[in-house]
């Protein structure tokens, strides 16, 4: 009889953690009796998942501790009342109250699997909560983020989630390394496994439709949310240094966010409206990358970077800045990992543009080793046995 296991995520938006947790369930689903608990109803990766997976969605009250309405306030006697709320119990009152509305009388699970840190001192996340609350034998905890970039509350984290999980996985060696650091009492509970990646549909999908660039130029890709953490506006800089020292090439950004408007502001004003485009969120981004030179991915930090991986499998290298999974992610054969500033973007972008077609030989016969991931996975769960 197969194990039964609960895999819980916040949304099945198009997104890096809902991707990483739709390849999940796609590649364990042979070996085990999956379900799914969703913090979000909606979303398009839900017709990813096969169809014996059982999705719910999970129910919240509307209340005064959300988050949104928290941050909002910006009263600070307000906050100082519900942190009193919290001490007189209020807090348990309503995780008891979500428990008993979630979780059914003989809900029961060999192994859950939470993927999203939701929870923080003023709001009650969803999924923590669901995870923390229903029966397991085994609970795992896989932290997508930067611990430390993402400002997490580490007194916070080290009461309130080191209790609740057996294991908590990593997506790299040094990420590892960093939570050993910061809590050296609990190393024995931190592992590195990668994510899954659906490289068979991918490569499926990058031939679903052909992208024309234009030939006599350098084409190369981002795909990702136009948002501050992926730092457009300093590759941008750089991107008129290079027109002006006459590189000759086109930049397309897929994706959107809440800086689109600003970015297509900027590069208008200053005249790069011939070498960068923006083509917005579009459903099916592997034929972009397929049809590039290579990807750019040059954010401020990154916890692991999948699309990286996404633009290997078409094929194609990639340019990363040094965030802190990015030497783990692509080999110096497979493209360039520069320094994480101005002049390293300049100097990285300069140095693709000369060498990337020794790059794409490379890449060319790409292979990611799904079959290693899911027995890293399954050796963890023997262990809790």
């Amino acid at each position: 009889m197969k194990d039964k296991m609960l895999v819980i995520t916040y949304q099945m938006n198009l997104g890096g953690v809902s991707i990483a947790a739709s390849n999940f369930v796609n590649q364990m689903k042979d070996d085990y009796q999956i379900s799914m608990a969703v913090a979000v109803g909606g979303g398009e990766l839900i017709n990813r998942l096969p169809k014996n997976v059982e999705v719910k969605f999970l129910k919240s009250e509307k209340r005064s501790t959300d988050k949104k309405f928290i941050n909002k306030l910006k009263n600070r006697f307000v906050k100082i009342f519900l942190f009193g709320l919290r001490l007189i119990g209020f807090k348990n009152c309503l995780c008891k109250r979500f428990a008993k509305k979630n979780i059914k009388k003989n809900e029961e699970y060999d192994i859950v699997i939470n993927n999203d840190m939701d929870m923080s001192k003023y709001s009650f996340g969803q999924c923590h909560l669901y995870a923390k609350f229903v029966k397991a034998r085994t609970k795992i905890l896989v932290i997508h983020g930067d611990f430390v970039k993402n400002n997490y509350d580490q007194k916070f984290f080290k009461k309130e989630y080191l209790p609740v999980y057996d294991k908590i996985v990593l997506l790299s060696f040094a990420q590892q390394k960093v939570m050993e650091e910061i809590y050296p009492n609990f190393k024995e509970k931190f592992t590195t496994i990668q994510n899954f990646e659906n490289d068979e549909e991918i490569v499926k999908l990058s031939n679903e439709y052909e992208v024309e660039y234009p030939k006599d130029l350098i084409n190369l890709v981002s795909v990702s949310r136009l948002c501050e953490v992926k730092a457009y506006s300093r590759t941008l800089k750089q991107i008129i240094k290079l027109k002006n020292e006459g590189f000759k090439f086109c930049w397309h950004i897929i994706g959107d966010g809440e800086l689109r408007d600003d970015l297509e502001t900027f590069v208008k004003n200053n005249d790069l409206t011939d070498c960068v485009k923006f083509y917005g969120y579009r459903k099916n981004p592997y034929p972009f990358m397929k049809s590039a030179d290579f990807l750019a991915l040059l954010s401020y930090h990154e916890s692991y970077g999948l699309v990286a991986i996404e633009s290997l499998i078409c094929g194609k290298p990639v340019l990363l800045t040094r965030t802190i999974a990015a030497d783990e992610i692509v080999t110096k054969e497979q493209g360039i990992v520069c320094e994480n500033s101005e002049e390293g973007v300049y100097q990285g972008l300069k140095d693709m543009f000369i060498n990337y077609k020794q790059y794409q030989k490379n890449t060319k016969e790409f292979k990611f080793n799904n079959l290693l991931v899911k027995n890293e996975y399954k050796n963890l769960f023997k262990d809790y046995r």
